[in-house]
Formats: C-alpha cells, structure tokens, sequence
C-alpha cells in the first residue's frame, strides 16, 4: 500500500510539472525577436513611450531599474517609483510592469510607465513629462 501511495505521489507531481514547464515555453513567455519585432516596434511609436501600448524596452530587471534611475521630473528631481502590481501582456510578446512615478512637488505631479525588461536595449528618450539622464 505504501509503495502505491509514492507511486500515485509521484505521478501526480511529475503531471504538476509537465504542466509548469509548458506553461512556460508558451509563446506568450518569451518576447518577439527579429522582424516580427521591428515591425511591433513601428506599430508601437506611434503611442507615446512609456504607455501601455508602447512600453519602455530595457534588458532585465536591473535594467528597468538604471532606466528609472535615470529619469527625472520636469523640476529635475528624481521620481519616486513604485513597482505597481501584477504584470500585464505587452506588445512586444512578453509581459510588462507598471511602475507609479511620483514628483514630490513637481511636474507631473505623478503618473505610470510600463517597461518590457525582455530586451537587450537601452533605452534613450523618456515618457511624456520627463527628461532622462545620459
């Protein structure tokens, strides 16, 4: 009996894990490449950067970070910034996350920028509001 019950056990966490790593080879996890890229990257200037529908492009999460170290208020100060949740579906073929700025006492007094960290890229220009640091 017992020797069937680490039996079951073991196909059961075997099914569990079938199931976790397809999940992850989905399309959905890994972002564009090549032309397909480009051609969502044409699609995605025509909406302002740093929007849902063109979200900043860095290289990993430290890279998201630099980015958002490197921006600053209209009034030159740095924003606070606050990772805002759950990660969204982006245009680019990865997910995104939305990040609360916030100017003490600046312009704009706050707002929201997404960044897609799936990118080997640099980012130069900033969002609607802001200027960023070389």
């Amino acid at each position: 009996m017992h020797r069937t019950s680490n039996l079951v056990l073991a196909i059961g966490l075997a099914a569990c894990l079938g199931a976790l790593l397809s999940a992850c080879a989905s399309p959905r996890a890994q972002a564009m490449t090549g032309a397909r890229l480009e051609t969502a990257i044409a699609a995605a200037s025509a909406h302002s950067l740093g929007s849902r529908a063109n979200p900043v492009r860095a290289e990993g999460l430290a890279g998201a970070r630099t980015y958002l170290g490197r921006l600053r208020c209209a009034n030159g100060a740095i924003p606070r910034s606050t990772n805002a949740g759950a990660p969204s579906y982006g245009p680019f073929g990865a997910d995104i996350e939305r990040y609360e700025l916030v100017c003490d006492g600046g312009d704009p007094p706050a707002a929201s920028i997404f960044i897609d960290a799936h990118h080997a890229h640099i980012e130069s220009e900033a969002p609607p509001g802001f200027a960023i640091m070389p």
